[in-house]
């Protein structure tokens, strides 16, 4: 990405509002890319460049250091300009570099500066061989500095700028003399246009006989400073696709310095001008000296406009002398065919009525056929357009149908076995089995004579099963391309691809290295002990497991006639890998691949126990057993919440801040609304840690903090000043944020606090130096009446005691003026 001044963090930074962390997330620089990159799940590199009106040229010429490189196989390059603060137009108008008549006249004898503009801007490129729509080829793309000038940082070099472009061509192997048109970067300010024709000129006109033609689309849009290589780009790729270069607006008479456009050997494009040739400049600066030239190269123009006249695709012919066999070739029309899928008829045959508008453009095609190679969840119609040379045109619509499975517990009650955190779960290894009915069902077959494979499996949700109701899977399958989806309640829960294999051998089927392992086993009851204390409490025909090695590298399971159990089965010896800790709890949501032969499983089967071998390899993560094998198997940590839970009442009733004399309160609950009106009278105290302090008398026990600190505060201090404390006099002091003082005066430097807790009235004086402006004391004494100056806020009566809160007198930080609004002229509106 490229930008420059960040004007929204300025904004935020000037604001009233209470400041947070937000602002790191949200207008620090270098996340304008990383954001990009976060919620797009891009990997490769992430960067952000400034150099000033060059920054979008220096970050594309990074992309493509990155692509030859080999960092990334394709990046989006962007740029975003956005004028927020006034004060940087003023900047720039001071520094004579804005048109004052808000008119950018490039390259005219009255240009005075430029105009700023705002644009959001992006390129995505690739290597050629992995484009699906090709636009332009960078040829080449130069970015560097001018460095020491001796005219000034911000005076731009004629001299450098021709030198860099000549490296440019010089290291493209293009010819200069071969470019028809340059985008220039025409700023219409009176330093930079001369230099920038100069350096045309001594590049582009030299030896040519015809006139140059440049251009600058700053004058149609204004200058949008980092965004503006970007936006230049674009035009030129738009104006090639309309076949047309649009005029620079404002020009009417030459800038007398401009030596070229004065002479004839230079001209600046002011009418609609037919796009020509193959080859294009874009000029790019930055005011600190930062030049960048790209080379834009286009297929033919001729051919292309051949290609569009002869968009019916007709074959061409084959001449006899290459083939010699008997089959009769014609050169009759191919006709194009254009795919289309989506929710509901409707879209499917509105999508293709107007891809048929659009046939004859090729690329629009190939993108519109790529697109329908790509499996669309929950597009459950289907259809396509036929469109002959002649233009008529037919279209097909079909609905795919799907396979409903109803599961109800009370017919099929071996999926009550299948528990996790006491809930009834629906196992992953049942949609295998629905999608294995459904094929088999579509190849007229029984599900035990067809070996199949399924890959890139994506279980996308966990579905829970109810006694009282039953749960409703559709399951629809692509015959043609075998992508399947599985969907409960409107919601996809599966996703992969399956088909059917044919001899299914030991190639199929992996016979890496399985190291037997002579390590320590766990039996039936172990394991299954084990998965109950991680919340896997498996019932009936899922504890299939016999013995297994601890490692998991080899395991003896049962098979009981139920592909769902024995398939569950192999997964939960997986279990103990990924659930090192027994407060984890997870379930299957990939598996790439799975083949499964049932006739060749079944003859493997010991004849006594009906028993078989299951093997692990460590290193390939490949689990197999005779006619199955399971690979790429990735789980996800779950949180399931206890239903049966109590629940949680609250309670809200009005407290007086001085109670009549019978009423008794506890001493905890006085302190928890002592310490609420503490809080709603403290400005921005929430942020802050909230400190207490406490001066108590020899021996006496220090109670345990109000809970109200835990719930309101990230970090709290408590003190506590106590002479002759003993640390193993038998008290529980377990929270670390509490510390114990000797006296007063050991306190006095630190931090002064929000509140301070007194048993005597005798300590009121010496705390005050412990208490911030405007902070509170609360007193426990026996006696109904104190004598005290300060402000008498609330008055509680426990049992054996009275409760005050005392606060020290303050003033208002704010001036009062008050102001009548009776007056019918309003002149006390400011």
């Amino acid at each position: 990405m490229a930008t420059t001044f960040a004007e929204a963090a300025d904004i935020w930074l000037r604001s009233n509002e209470e400041p947070n962390g937000y602002y790191i997330t949200g207008c620090y620089p270098a996340l304008l890319a990383d954001r990009i990159s976060y919620a797009f799940n891009f990997k490769g590199p992430s960067c952000v460049f400034d150099s000033a009106c060059s920054a979008s040229f220096s970050a594309l010429q990074y992309a493509i250091l990155a692509l030859k490189s080999g960092l990334c196989d394709s990046a989006i390059v962007g740029g975003a300009n956005i004028n927020l603060l006034p004060l940087i137009s003023e900047a720039f108008f001071n520094f004579r570099a804005i048109s004052a008549d808000g008119k950018c006249k490039v390259f005219d004898a009255n240009c005075d500066g430029f105009v700023r503009s705002e644009a959001v801007a992006a390129l995505y490129i690739c290597r050629k061989d992995h484009a699906k729509r090709s636009y332009a080829r960078i040829a080449g793309i130069k970015c560097l500095n001018d460095g020491y000038k001796p005219e000034g940082i911000s005076v731009p070099s004629a001299q450098m700028q021709e030198q860099l472009i000549k490296e440019v061509y010089a290291e493209a192997k293009k010819n200069p003399l071969d470019v028809f048109y340059v985008e220039a970067h025409g700023t219409g300010t009176k330093a930079g246009d001369p230099k920038e024709i100069e350096a045309l000129d001594s590049v582009f006109c030299t030896g040519r006989k015809e006139p140059f033609f440049v251009g600058s689309v700053k004058t149609n849009m204004g200058h949008a400073e980092p965004a503006s290589g970007l936006c230049a780009i674009i035009k030129v790729l738009l104006s090639r696709r309309a076949g047309t270069i649009p005029p620079s607006l404002h020009f009417q008479t030459p800038n007398p310095k401009c030596q070229a456009l004065v002479g004839g050997r230079i001209q600046v494009v002011t009418e609609p001008t037919t796009f020509k040739g193959n080859l294009v400049g874009v000029n790019c600066f930055g005011i600190g000296g930062t030049s960048a030239h790209a080379i834009l190269e286009f297929d033919d123009t001729e051919l292309q406009q051949q290609l569009k006249k002869h968009s019916d695709h007709e074959r061409l012919p084959i001449l006899k002398a290459e083939c010699t066999s008997d089959i009769h070739f014609t050169t009759e029309a191919i006709p194009t065919f254009i795919p289309a899928s989506g929710r509901t008829k409707d879209a499917v045959e509105y999508f293709l009525a107007q891809a048929v508008k659009n046939s004859n453009n090729a690329e629009f095609v190939g993108l519109i056929q790529n697109i329908a190679r790509t499996y669309v969840p929950r597009h459950d119609f289907g259809g396509y357009a036929l469109i002959t040379s002649t233009g008529d045109f037919e279209i097909e619509i079909s609905a795919k149908t799907g396979t409903k499975y109803s599961i109800n517990l009370t017919t099929e009650e071996f999926y009550t076995g299948h528990v996790v955190q006491e809930q009834i779960l629906f196992p992953a290894t049942g949609y295998i089995w629905l999608v294995w009915k459904a094929f088999a069902r579509l190849q007229f077959l029984n599900p035990e004579e067809l070996p199949i494979q399924l890959e890139n499996l994506n279980f996308t949700r966990v579905t829970e099963l109810h006694p009282k109701c039953s749960s409703n899977f559709i399951v629809s399958i692509f015959i043609e391309s075998g992508n399947f989806e599985i969907v409960e309640s409107k919601e996809i829960v599966c996703t992969g691809t399956i088909q059917m294999i044919n001899n299914v051998n030991d190639d199929k089927i992996t016979t890496g290295s399985f190291a037997n392992s002579d390590d320590e086993t766990l039996d039936h009851e172990d394991f299954y002990k084990l998965l109950r204390l991680k919340g896997y409490n498996y019932q009936g025909l899922f504890r299939g497991v016999q013995s297994i090695e601890r490692e998991g590298t080899w395991a003896k399971l049962e098979w009981k006639d139920n592909w769902i159990c024995f398939l569950d089965t192999i997964l939960q010896t997986q279990i103990l890998e990924f659930n090192i800790s027994l407060k984890d709890l997870v379930v299957p949501i990939r598996l790439e691949s799975c083949t499964i032969d049932p006739i060749r499983f079944k003859k493997s089967l010991n004849e006594n126990t009906n028993t078989v071998t299951l093997k692990q390899c460590k290193h390939s993560k490949v689990v197999r057993c005779p006619g199955i094998q399971l690979s790429g198997f990735k789980v996800s940590s779950i949180l399931f919440y206890n239903s049966s839970a109590a629940p949680t009442f609250t309670v809200q009733k009005f407290l007086p801040y001085i109670d009549p004399s019978p009423v008794t309160r506890s001493k905890q609950e006085v302190l928890e609304f002592f310490i609420g009106i503490v809080v709603e009278n403290s400005h921005g105290i929430t942020n802050k840690p909230f400190i207490l302090t406490e001066i108590l008398k020899e021996s006496v026990p220090i109670d345990p903090l109000p809970s109200l600190l835990y719930l309101k505060f990230p970090s709290f201090e408590h003190r506590v000043i106590q002479p002759k404390f003993d640390k193993y006099c038998g008290r529980k002091l377990t929270l670390t944020n509490l510390e114990v003082f000797d006296s007063i005066t050991d306190v006095k430097s630190l931090t002064r606090g929000h509140l301070v807790k007194i048993e005597n009235e005798e300590d009121m004086s010496g705390c005050m130096d412990l208490l911030q402006d405007n902070g509170f004391i609360a007193l426990c004494t026996p006696h109904e009446n104190i004598t005290s100056n300060l402000i008498v806020v609330a008055k509680k009566r426990t049992e054996n005691e009275y409760i005050y809160l005392l606060r020290k007198g303050y003033s208002s930080p704010f001036s009062t003026t008050i102001v009548s609004i009776d007056m019918p002229d309003y002149d006390w509106i400011e």
